[in-house]
């Protein structure tokens, strides 16, 4: 089997990839009930002999496609580009004001907006020495200076500017940099081990207030619109409000 690369455009560099074969390729993939048990009306096999593969490929300046990542993790934004949460997330987390520990950095964005935004959860320690030292007021010894240091305009300028460099340093696509932040303190409920708690704007995202699986990796729709089980808020208002957009 020597499925052939379509056509792709010079125009737009990154492309969704489908592979063109003949009609005995075909039937061999629409026979193999181990590779694909539901092939016989898999709608990606369709009757122009087009197989869809859900990957997302760019051309290298030598000519040669390079698969960079898969459509389900791809965002398509306004103007037509493709965002990589995955990439994006990685390279911001990197920044030193990000709090991995309290779930790090979550980006979104849609077809309604030009640049993605995104929500940080910081290192209050660290954003604060660093405030102080360019002359910004803050109070970390309570939770409620903690939130209202997370809101301040300074301190989010501070601590996008660092993100943007995170972002170069990360070699990320001109269009993966971000519009808007919100900062998250993660004073909330979240780092009570153990526990089944209701998590609020300000926490920390954990598998104990359902923002994060039990296996830690992010679950966004809890994030955005709220864990019903566990009680816990969602950030679809936080989202936008820096998006200004209507819907998330």
């Amino acid at each position: 089997m020597s499925p052939t690369l379509g056509p792709v455009s010079n125009r737009n560099p990154q492309a969704k990839l489908k592979l063109s074969m003949t009609v005995k390729t075909m039937e061999e993939f629409s026979t193999d009930k181990k590779a694909f048990p539901n092939a016989g009306s898999d709608p990606k096999l369709h009757e122009l002999s087009w197989f869809k593969t859900g990957d997302i490929a760019i051309v290298t300046p030598d000519g040669r496609l390079k698969i960079v990542d898969r459509k389900k993790n791809l965002v398509k934004l306004k103007g037509g580009e493709y965002i990589s949460y995955e990439s994006m997330e990685k390279a911001y987390g990197n920044c030193s004001y990000v709090n991995s520990m309290n779930g790090g950095v979550l980006c979104w964005g849609s077809g309604d907006v030009d640049k993605a935004v995104a929500l940080i959860q910081v290192d209050c320690a660290a954003v604060a020495i660093d405030a102080i030292a360019s002359g910004i007021e803050v109070d970390i010894d309570t939770n409620k200076g903690k939130n209202a240091m997370c809101q301040h305009p300074a301190v989010v300028n501070m601590v996008m500017a660092s993100l943007k460099q995170a972002g170069v340093n990360g070699k990320l696509a001109p269009n993966e940099a971000l519009g808007a932040i919100a900062l998250i303190s993660g004073t909330g409920p979240g780092l009570e081990q153990g526990l089944t708690i209701a998590g609020t704007v300000h926490s920390a995202w954990t598998p104990d207030n359902g923002y994060l699986t039990a296996s830690n990796k992010t679950d966004r729709n809890a994030i955005l619109h709220g864990k019903d089980d566990r009680g816990s808020a969602g950030h679809a208002d936080t989202i936008k409000k820096i998006a200004k957009v209507e819907q998330v």
